[in-house]
């Protein structure tokens, strides 16, 4: 299920990256591209493969991101997530659905209106005529909070941010270094809940 950022809401974006001389990346496909023109940038990049477990492709300039397609997603990284989140929704308002980078944050995500994980879980929920309240979802960010609430049983790590934790059924006493999610289900399993 893909509903990319509109053209107009990406050259936003994109505007917004230049204004403040921000990292762009564009999630296409299965793909993330990035358009660093600092070391600054390139640390972040290197930071964000880290973060994410995988390279981002570069490019040169701004430009050959738009012969690419619209993204499903666009960060822009930062050191200070919160004032660009507050830029953002001056911006854009309610036209794109806007995410600070969480636990550790380095940047804010821009999706389309309506899209979240939440979201799609409650289509391939619809997908694969599955009932949203069997599910257990499992989250640390504050991307995850839809997710959360969607899921029959929406569980915060123990390293979530107090907003996320809000937003779940269970907090449990245990991080994803903790292997938080294996212990859970081993937890419920026990207890005849899966």
């Amino acid at each position: 299920f893909t509903d990319p950022v509109s053209k107009e809401n990406a050259d936003g974006v994109v505007e917004l990256a230049k204004e403040h001389n921000l990292l762009v990346q564009f999630y296409i496909g299965d793909k993330v591209y990035a358009v660093p023109k600092s070391e600054k940038h390139l640390e972040l990049m290197k930071r964000y493969e880290v973060l994410a477990g995988y390279p981002q492709i570069k490019l040169k300039d701004f430009n050959e991101l738009e012969k690419l397609g619209d993204p499903a997603k666009i960060l822009l990284l930062t050191e200070d997530p919160d004032s660009l989140l507050e830029m953002a929704k001056k911006k854009f308002g309610d036209s794109l659905h806007l995410v600070r980078g969480s636990p550790d944050p380095f940047f804010v995500e821009f999706l389309a209106k309506g899209v979240c994980k939440g979201t799609g879980l409650l289509k391939l929920c619809e997908a694969e005529k599955i009932d949203p309240k069997s599910i257990v979802a499992f989250g640390d960010g504050d991307n995850d909070m839809e997710f959360l609430q969607y899921a029959g049983m929406g569980c915060a790590m123990k390293n979530a941010r107090q907003v996320t934790k809000d937003k779940a059924d269970v907090v449990l006493e245990w991080s994803n270094d903790e292997d938080g999610v294996g212990r859970q289900l081993e937890r419920l399993t026990k207890e005849g809940s899966l």
